[in-house]
This record gives structure tokens, sequence and C-alpha cells, in this order.
């Protein structure tokens, strides 16, 4: 996660007091009759007010956008699962249309059975895209089918949004982190409610290689 710059939070805050204190500066001028001039105390006043008023307005702005990069994080992890989801009605197919093929080649089927089937009988289910045209590679009437082809690209294309979404949620996380642990606004954000959120992370070692094919 990157670091919050605290220079420029320190920055802010102050551009916010001096703002604030200008604004308190036209206020008692505006309502203070132009023969009196204004005392000190009322100008001690206007510094007061002016912190309070730039902290206040700086804290509203910072809590917006918290609350704003938060909601960013919410629908991007929604749209996660979406593909999630479309990803998963794809691999059914996909695993019924070979499922299909392999009965109408016993020796193949009874073959890649042998070999799906693994630990305590549990069967293998094609899990990716890639698995998907190992086993359609093994058919030439899959190979060469345009249907069975589109339901591959279609398997690619949600893996690539999927990836993609991924990231960008992480991004969105990343954003809304770093919000609210920017001074000022992280001396209040626990009042606030805010609190880390997490990346996405995939089960571990989802997509990698196994040991035992690399012979290791």
């Amino acid at each position: 996660m990157k670091k919050p710059n605290v220079l420029i939070g320190l920055l802010q805050l102050m551009g916010a007091i001096i703002l604030g204190w200008i604004l308190w500066l036209f206020i008692f001028a505006a309502i203070i009759p132009e023969e009196q001039d204004i005392s000190n105390f009322q100008s001690g006043i206007s510094i007061l007010l002016g912190a309070v008023t730039g902290i206040l307005i700086l804290m509203i702005i910072k809590y917006n956008g918290a609350h704003r990069s938060q909601q960013t994080a919410g629908k991007a992890l929604s749209d996660i699962k979406v593909y999630e989801e479309k990803s998963d009605r794809l691999l059914d197919k996909a695993n019924r249309v070979t499922d299909k093929y392999m009965k109408h080649e016993k020796k193949v089927y009874t073959q890649i059975e042998e070999a799906r089937s693994q630990g305590k009988g549990m069967v293998v289910k094609i899990r990716n895209g890639s698995e998907f045209q190992q086993a359609i590679e093994k058919f030439p009437e899959l190979r060469s089918n345009e249907n069975i082809q589109l339901l591959l690209r279609q398997i690619r294309e949600c893996e690539n949004g999927l990836a993609g979404q991924k990231m960008t949620y992480n991004t969105c996380v990343e954003n809304y982190n770093v919000a609210i642990h920017s001074f000022p606004f992280s001396v209040i954000r626990k009042w606030c409610g805010f609190e880390n959120m997490e990346y996405y992370r995939d089960g571990e070692d989802g997509e990698l290689i196994s040991d035992e094919a690399l012979g290791i």
C-alpha cells in the first residue's frame, strides 16, 4: 500500500485553516461598521473560528472522499462476483460438452476418466480455459465446431475480464486505505467507522503448475 504523505496532509490542513481565517475576516468586515476597526480580540476570534471552520470543512471533504472510495471498491468487488458467476456458467457448459463427447469415444473416455479420478474417488472438473482447450484438442469434432470455439473464446474473455477486474478492485482498495490513513483524517477515521479493506487474493497456488507435473 502507498504510504500517505504527511507533508501534503499538513499543507492541506494549513491551507484550510488559512482559508477559514480569511473567510471569517470577510464576515467580521461585513458586519462591523466601516468606522470601527477590527479589534485584536475579534482578530483572535477570527483565527480560532477560521481554524475550526477550515478543519471541519477539510474533514468533511476527506470523509466524502473516503466514502466514495469505499463505494467504488464495493462496486468493483460486486463486478468480480458477476464475472465469477459468468465463468462458472461457461465452465459448466464446457464440462457438459466434453463429457458428452467423451461418452462417444469409449476408449478415450475410459482413459480420461482414469486420469480425472484422483484421490478419494473425486472427479477433477475443467476449471479454466486452458484445461478446456486441452480437452477439446482430443476431439476433432470439437476442434472444428464453431460453437465450441465460441465457447472457448467466451471463457477466455471472461477470464481476462475477471483478472482485470481483480486488479481494478485492488487499486480501489489501495486508494481507499490511503485515504483513511492520510493525515489529518486518520485521527478520526475510527470514530467515523472506516476500517482497512483487504486486497483480493486468489486461492493459494490456484493457477500455478503443480510439483507433480514438473516431476519435483
